[in-house]
């Protein structure tokens, strides 16, 4: 055992002040140049997606605006009355016209078809040429042929805030599974000028093209 005489005399052990490895303040500091770079990341989405929110937010405001969709039922009767599809009525088609799916989904169902005018952008020839997955590729459902019937059922008009449609609904009066479904006719049809409170709405309404429907007479 060492006397106290000794012991005071001994040297002391210290304890050296902590200092942290060099990779250690490395990764220190790149997890501050991360957390700075997620903050502008975050500045950055948050800029961006701006745009998209106050859009949203003044579809959402308009939409619950009551004054907006205030003269709807004035605008549908208006519609009604300027355009000459008849609702009930019966129109024959002149000339064949491509019926493209609405809707579609992956297994080959959709909810209505729309009416093009051949060659927009398929005639029937290459319809007729083609395979069953070339036309479900390009999305057509089937051929309307010449002499084909069409009974209006409806006439719509859609407004919101990004536009104002006058859409022409009917029937084909065909008992083949595709012809059951809605169709749409309003791009079988010429655009006519609208006037009187309508104009306020719209500027076009669709008309029958002569060219491609002739109206069928009531027996």
């Amino acid at each position: 055992m060492c006397s106290r005489h000794e012991t005071q005399h001994m040297p002391r052990l210290r304890l050296a002040p902590f200092r942290a490895h060099v990779r250690f303040r490395v990764a220190v500091a790149e997890l501050g140049s991360l957390g700075h770079m997620r903050t502008r990341c975050f500045q950055w989405l948050f800029l961006s997606s701006l745009p998209i929110l106050l859009s949203g937010c003044a579809v959402v405001f308009f939409a619950m605006d009551p004054t907006f969709h205030s003269h709807d039922a004035q605008y549908r009767r208006e519609a009604q009355s300027q355009t000459d599809y008849v609702v009930g009525a019966v129109y024959r088609l002149k000339q064949p016209v491509i019926a493209q799916p609405v809707d579609l989904m992956i297994w080959g169902t959709y909810s209505s078809v729309m009416l093009e005018r051949e060659g927009h952008p398929y005639t029937v020839q290459e319809y007729e040429r083609a395979s069953p997955k070339w036309r479900y590729e390009h999305q057509i459902a089937a051929v309307a042929k010449a002499g084909t019937l069409i009974r209006v059922t409806e006439i719509q008009f859609d407004r919101n805030i990004e536009s104002t449609t006058v859409w022409i609904k009917g029937r084909l009066l065909l008992d083949i599974p595709w012809a059951k479904k809605p169709a749409e006719l309003y791009f079988i049809s010429k655009s006519a000028p609208t006037h009187g409170a309508l104009h306020n709405a719209t500027h076009t309404i669709p008309v029958v093209d002569k060219n491609i429907l002739e109206l069928v007479p009531k027996p």
